[in-house]
C-alpha cells in the first residue's frame, strides 16, 4: 500500500470511526451474551454504576475480593440495659484474581482499499470488518465465560489458553464440593466456599420429569438456604436440560412463564420459580457423578449440565482504562496493509461461591 497523502486520510478517518464505535461494540458484545445481559441490566450486584453486575476496574496489581467466611457473632437479642456483645471477629476473608486479556484485530489490505475507492465504499468496508470482529468478540467472549477448558484430571473446567482466559462457570462452580481445587486463591475444601452440587437421579439413569423438577427445587433451596429473597435469579443449561425442562412445563401447566425482558432482548427463555433460565452451547457436561473424571466440553442428553447462579455475588470486572479501547491504524513495514487491535481487560469473579450451584448427570432421554 502507497503510503500517500491519501492513505494517511483514511487512516486517520478509520481510526477515528473506530473510536467512535467504541460504546456501541462494548454494547453490542454485552448485550448478545445471555450472561452478560442479565448482569448488565438486572444484576443484583452494588456497583449500578457499571450495570449492576458489571464492576469497573480501576487499577491496582490485583482484584481484591472480599469474602464472607463466617457469620457475625454480635447480632443478638438484648433487653433494656444490658450490655451489648462486642467481640472482635474476622467475618471477612479477602481473595485475590488476576485480569486477564482479550483482543482482536481488524485489518485492510491495500487490495481491499483500491476496490472499495470512494469515502462511501470505504466506511461500508470498515462496517463489514468490524461486523466480523463483533461476532469474534461475542463468540469469545462467551466461551471463556461459560465453557472454558478441561482441567488435568477432567474433574473440573479452567481457564483456557494456559490460564489466560477469563474464568469461566466450569471453574466458579464445580462437581465435587469436596475438591481441595482453589478459587480467588481459596480452597474448595473449606465448606463456607464450597459451591451447591445436585446430581441426577442414580447417577445418569433415567428419572422423570417430575424427579427432574424434584432436583431442581432442591438445588434452588440450597442455593437460598433460606427463604430471605437471596435465592439464584439466573440459570444457564445446555440445550438438553433447557428442552427437557420446557417439555416438562408444557406437559403440566397451561402455559409457560417467560422473563418478557429478555424475550424482548432476543434470548429464548423460560422462568423457574423466581430464575429465569437459558441455554448456551458452551455449557459443558459435568458428567456422571461427583468424583468421575468425566467432564467434557461436548454436551450430553443423557447427562445434562445446569448452572444456578445468584447475580448478587457474581461480578464481571473490565477495566476501566481498557475497555474495548482501538489502537490506531498502522501499516506493517512488511504488509500492503493496515492494522488496528481492540483490546479488553476482563476477569469474572463471585464473592459468595456457596450461594451458587450446578445441577449434573440429568437424563434427558427419559420420558
Amino acid at each position: 500500500m502507497a503510503y500517500t497523502q491519501e492513505t494517511r486520510t483514511y487512516t486517520a478517518l478509520f481510526t477515528a470511526t473506530l473510536d467512535d464505535h467504541r460504546a456501541e461494540l462494548a454494547d453490542q458484545v454485552h448485550d448478545a451474551i445471555p450472561l452478560i445481559w442479565f448482569l448488565k441490566n438486572r444484576g443484583r450486584g452494588r456497583d449500578r454504576g457499571a450495570g449492576r453486575g458489571i464492576r469497573m476496574y480501576t487499577g491496582g496489581a490485583r482484584i481484591k475480593i472480599p469474602v464472607i467466611s463466617v457469620k457475625n457473632p454480635n447480632v443478638k437479642s438484648y433487653s433494656k440495659f444490658e450490655n451489648l456483645t462486642v467481640n472482635a471477629s474476622d467475618e471477612m476473608t479477602v481473595g485475590i484474581e488476576d485480569m486477564k486479556n482479550l483482543a482482536t484485530a481488524v485489518g485492510i489490505s491495500g487490495e481491499e482499499m483500491d476496490q472499495n475507492r470512494g469515502l462511501a465504499a470505504k466506511r461500508d468496508l470498515l462496517r463489514d470488518k468490524l461486523d466480523i470482529a463483533e461476532i469474534g468478540l461475542k463468540e469469545e467472549f462467551e466461551r471463556q465465560l461459560v465453557q472454558g477448558e478441561v482441567a488435568s484430571g477432567a474433574l473440573f473446567m479452567e481457564p483456557g489458553n494456559s490460564g489466560k482466559d477469563m474464568n469461566p462457570l466450569g471453574a466458579i462452580i464445580i462437581k465435587d464440593p469436596t475438591d481441595t481445587q482453589t478459587l480467588h486463591g481459596i480452597t474448595q475444601a473449606e465448606t463456607w466456599w464450597a459451591n451447591k452440587v445436585k446430581q441426577g437421579a442414580a447417577a445418569g439413569a433415567a428419572a422423570g420429569s417430575l424427579e427432574f423438577v424434584t432436583e431442581m427445587n432442591n438445588l434452588y433451596h440450597q442455593c437460598a438456604m433460606g427463604s430471605t429473597g437471596d435465592a439464584p435469579d439466573v440459570g444457564i443449561s445446555d440445550m438438553y436440560y433447557y428442552e427437557y425442562y420446557e417439555t416438562t412445563m408444557m406437559n403440566n401447566q397451561r402455559y409457560i412463564n417467560r422473563d418478557e425482558a429478555a424475550t424482548t432482548a432476543g434470548f429464548d427463555n423460560v422462568r423457574f420459580k423466581n430464575m429465569t433460565l437459558f441455554w448456551s452451547e458452551y455449557v459443558p457436561s459435568l458428567g456422571t457423578d461427583t468424583t468421575t473424571a468425566d467432564v467434557t466440553k461436548t454436551q450430553s442428553a443423557d447427562e445434562a449440565t445446569a448452572f444456578f447462579l445468584n447475580t448478587r455475588w457474581l461480578s464481571l470486572v473490565i477495566s476501566d482504562a481498557v475497555n474495548f479501547i482501538a489502537t490506531p491504524f498502522v501499516e506493517p513495514y512488511d504488509q500492503d496493509a493496515i492494522w488496528s487491535k481492540i483490546l479488553v481487560r476482563a476477569q469474572f469473579i463471585t464473592n459468595q461461591r456457596r450461594k451458587l450451584g450446578c445441577h449434573f448427570a440429568v437424563d434427558t432421554t427419559a420420558p
